[in-house]
């Protein structure tokens, strides 16, 4: 009788594993045929993504393991799939930040974080190990959607330009602007709900753009040695205003958390 329950979750569990099994070769197999690769691989992104999610919420409210470990699996099938999108022969001509890809890419993303800011938050129901697992892919999240954003900016400057020595330059330019947006926001979300440590990686990233800017971005640009001389100055000029912004907004912010 002690078994019965254990065989029973076990039983349920298997029976969901083998519907997603089933529903991921029925999907893949029915966009493949009637509409394209690509297509399929963004459903099936798309659905895994989702059955993690899922999966993760079942875990939880029922305090289960198994429901637990299915969600894991769901989502590293589809971070392993992720790449995929970004092979040879899928779409070429799309429309930036604006596609299927992207779309499944960033619901991926948002399906990371959420399994494991559920693992950290769990409380009892969880070991150290998934919490420590948590917190492992919400870092992860970050490092994910940088990729993102990243490949989405570089294939898409790179199909609009013909010319090869245009390509590269609008390429490197989409990467930096792509970099300062996203330093932008995780700033604004460290701030948002205090992590310090999500901070300090967002001005690390902006340094790095500023670097990239000057160093890579403008060498692709024939100009003169006395305009490059400035370029690094205001670059210097920028990177201390901004960290001096940067002390005087978190005192602020931190005196405001006190109170």
């Amino acid at each position: 009788q002690r078994m019965e329950p254990r065989v029973g979750e076990g039983a349920r569990c298997g029976a969901a594993l083998l519907l997603l099994l089933v529903t991921n070769f029925e999907l893949f197999y029915c966009l493949g045929f009637r509409v394209s690769h690509y297509a399929a691989w963004c459903g099936v992104v798309v659905l895994n993504a989702v059955a993690a999610a899922g999966f993760a919420v079942a875990g939880r409210r029922l305090s289960s393991f198994p429901w637990r470990f299915l969600a894991l699996l769901s989502l590293g099938t589809t971070l392993l799939m992720g790449p995929w999108l970004f092979g040879p022969g899928m779409e070429r001509e799309f429309v930036i930040f604006a596609n299927g890809r992207f779309v499944a890419l960033v619901l991926a993303v948002a399906a990371t974080f959420a399994f494991g800011r559920l693992l950290v938050t769990a409380g009892e129901h969880t070991s150290d190990g998934e919490r420590k697992l948590g917190r492992f892919l919400q870092w992860l999240t970050a490092l994910l959607m940088f990729l993102v954003l990243s490949a989405e900016a570089w294939l898409y400057s790179k199909q609009q330009a013909a010319d090869p020595q245009q390509a590269r330059f609008a390429t490197q330019m989409a990467l930096s602007v792509s970099w300062s947006v996203y330093a932008v926001a995780m700033l604004a979300l460290g701030f948002r709900f205090r992590l310090r440590p999500l901070r300090l990686v967002a001005l690390g990233l902006f340094a790095i753009t500023v670097g990239k800017l000057v160093i890579v971005d403008l060498a692709a640009v024939e100009q003169e040695q006395v305009f490059r001389i400035l370029s690094f100055f205001v670059a210097g000029v920028l990177m201390i205003g901004g960290s001096f912004l940067y002390h005087r907004v978190e005192k602020l912010m931190e005196k405001q958390w006190e109170e």
